[in-house]
């Protein structure tokens, strides 16, 4: 059976440089984890706290967005610190924000416009939205970081 998590899990491990290198992340043998990719071997499964570390590695969602799709939800992938280090304004990340914001009530208008919903159009508006909360993270971040620095210049440092 090639299930979408599998199929995920076996994509993040090439772009990671095949099962070899992938397996040092687990502290398992190669052969152990070709087993557990392998979609006719069902006695050896990839357990989930080895996913979640595959995908931290390889900074790869693959596995999660398979993982929600299987449950009927969307992963949401929040941004990081460092992804959001660069020289951007507030506001250029408020700019951001509010074309994501008018995309999807555009998006949500249209849907509705004809007093239903179709599968695709939903899928539609739940992406925008799902593009909206990534750029509302990416502004919280930058903010929480002109917080933080902010912090740092109020509170001496003491040295020993």
């Amino acid at each position: 059976m090639h299930h979408p998590l599998l199929i995920a899990a076996r994509l993040v491990v090439r772009d990671m440089g095949g099962a070899e290198r992938a397996a040092l992340h687990l502290g398992k043998g190669e052969s152990t984890l070709r087993h557990e990719l392998n979609p006719n071997d069902a006695k050896n499964k990839l357990g989930l706290l080895d996913a979640a570390t595959l995908s931290q590695a390889a900074r790869d969602s693959r596995i999660a967005e398979a993982f929600a799709a299987e449950c009927g939800g969307v992963f949401i992938a929040l941004a990081r610190s460092e992804d959001t280090a660069g020289g951007d304004t507030t506001m250029e990340y408020a700019g951001r924000l509010a074309t994501e914001l008018g995309e999807l009530l555009t998006s949500a208008a249209k849907a509705v416009s004809d007093g239903t919903v179709t599968d695709e159009e939903l899928r539609a508006v739940m992406a925008k939205g799902v593009s909206m909360a990534s750029a509302w993270q990416e502004l919280m971040v930058h903010m929480g970081r002109l917080n933080q620095a902010a912090n740092d210049k109020r509170q001496p440092r003491v040295s020993a």
